[in-house]
């Protein structure tokens, strides 16, 4: 049992640790850098687009004001009543509120909407191109789903600041699960829409779920070291004066959009978890130690793989034993470890062009569906090369009349 759990969980483990790799070779940093700017263009129009519906609860209700005021810390103080003087002004103005200002102010969140999509395309390995006008349409939805998350997120801390002036049961802090659980769980609803609407390519629900609760413990480590930190050097940012509250805040959304782009690169890992696996059987021979069995077959001398004229759909790779390849009875090849075959008619979608037998006893052979080769092969450009070199030493092996039979 215990066997079956750790092979169950190392594809888990391995998504994990390529997210660390791929993180950085994503230039995540960089790009959270690109998001937290771009954020900052975006923050005051998606305000004012959240406060007209809702304009008469900031001037009735101080409780809003207090939800508000959740979403930074105190040192934020100065950015705080900012906001909520311009809310406070649109609010009592509304006859500004004309179908262009409205979309002028969507426009300006844009671009926010465009590299939020561009590094998650990134991220996943989309490349299907689309129309301008498609591009636009995405953008402007990306938009409309930001402002939705970020008044559930606003909504959800003024509900928080509701319940704990008003409602919260007069109960240890251990035993209140609403005062416990409900930034928690505000926060892990924001973050799934968020990762449903961006995510360029379809992904289970609980890998979504997963790549939000990676976030939203993320995010919960970013408080308390921030403010350990300032603890720790009270001082800093002296230098900058009225400046410094601006200056934080801009290094705290910064670190956030990193928290927010690692737990894409954990779901997009989690998806490909199974071509992961098979990563580096090409080039490690040790690699097929840690394959789990259910991606092995293991066949005794004589035990066909496949036969001529079926369809292909999986392509194999060689842990231990020997293969002979046969077209019309005739032998063309005799395969040993570490070989592949059967890729020509798995990625061609074409009949086998020869049959497969298991030549030793008990030969061990590895899996791999169109699906998981694929990404190998758009993800390790090295893999091709490896391929062609292959195919280049089966035509000189074999002779050009009998090419229709390299990769079976």
């Amino acid at each position: 049992m215990l066997s079956r759990a750790r092979e169950k969980g190392y594809p888990w483990l391995l998504a994990v640790k390529e997210s660390f790799r791929s993180f950085s070779r994503n230039n995540d940093f960089q790009a959270a850098a690109s998001l937290s700017f771009y954020s900052l263009i975006a923050f005051i129009p998606l305000i004012l687009l959240w406060v007209y519906p809702l304009g008469f609860f900031l001037l009735s209700s101080p409780s809003t004001s207090q939800g508000l005021e959740r979403l930074f810390p105190d040192q934020f103080q100065g950015v705080n009543d900012f906001l909520q003087r311009e809310a406070q002004t649109i609010a009592r103005h509304r006859a500004l509120w004309e179908i262009l200002t409205v979309l002028t102010l969507l426009g300006l969140t844009l671009p926010f909407a465009k590299a939020c999509r561009t590094q998650f395309s990134l991220i996943f390995k989309f490349e299907r191109p689309w129309s301008f006008f498609r591009t636009k349409l995405w953008d402007i939805l990306g938009s409309l789903v930001i402002l939705s998350a970020f008044s559930l997120w606003v909504g959800g801390e003024f509900l928080y600041s509701l319940y704990v002036k008003t409602f919260r049961m007069d109960l240890p802090l251990s035993l209140d699960l609403g005062y416990l659980l409900g930034p928690f769980l505000s926060s892990l609803l924001v973050l799934f829409i968020f990762y449903l609407f961006f995510t360029p390519v379809k992904v289970r629900g609980s890998i979504l779920l997963v790549g939000s609760l990676a976030t939203v413990f993320l995010w919960s480590l970013i408080r308390p070291a921030f403010f350990l930190f300032l603890g720790l050097a009270p001082h800093y940012g002296f230098a900058f004066g009225s400046l410094k509250a601006f200056f934080l805040l801009f290094v705290w959304i910064y670190y956030s959009f990193a928290a927010l782009l690692a737990g894409a690169e954990l779901m997009a890992n989690l998806k490909r978890r199974e071509a992961l696996l098979f990563k580096d059987l090409f080039f490690n021979p040790k690699a097929g130690r840690r394959i789990p069995m259910r991606y092995i077959r293991t066949l005794k001398k004589g035990e066909e793989v496949f036969k001529e004229g079926e369809r292909g759909q999986e392509m194999y790779v060689i842990l231990s034993g020997a293969v002979t390849i046969r077209k019309e009875d005739k032998l063309i090849r005799i395969l040993k470890e570490k070989a592949f075959f059967g890729e020509m008619a798995m990625l061609l979608d074409r009949p086998r062009t020869a049959t497969a037998t298991a030549w030793e006893s008990p030969t061990r052979l590895v899996c791999i569906s169109r699906d998981n080769f694929e990404i190998l092969l758009r993800e390790n450009p090295q893999l091709v090369l490896t391929l062609l070199r292959e195919m280049a030493h089966r035509l000189q092996s074999i002779g050009a009349d009998s090419t229709e039979t390299l990769l079976a």
